[in-house]
């Protein structure tokens, strides 16, 4: 018996074991929603409950998210941007003196 003709022959043993095993259980067992979201369930294939909608957690995330951006975030860049053109403005001013005189 080659390798390959025995490696089917376990694995189709081990197959029937589990399905043999998987047939024992009752119905409401096999079926059964699991615990906790994103468990394994008994039949071994991933459940993800809860199809509910947006929940108020998000919205005050999003909410919260927007104050800070217009409290901290967007003062700050308004300060950045002013800081960024008057080096700019300066630099531009030393090198035409520089290169037109």
């Amino acid at each position: 018996m080659n390798s390959l003709s025995c490696i089917f022959n376990v694995s189709k043993k081990f197959i029937k074991e589990v399905f043999s095993q998987r047939n024992d259980l009752s119905k409401k067992e096999l079926w059964a929603k699991p615990k906790r979201k994103g468990t394994i369930s008994q039949k071994g294939s991933f459940c993800l409950y809860g199809k509910s909608g947006f929940g108020l957690n998000e919205v005050i995330g999003i909410a919260a998210g927007i104050i800070i951006a217009v409290v901290i975030v967007i003062p700050g860049l308004q300060v950045f941007a002013a800081n960024v053109l008057a080096q700019l403005t300066n630099w531009w001013n030393n090198m035409a003196a520089d290169i037109f005189n």
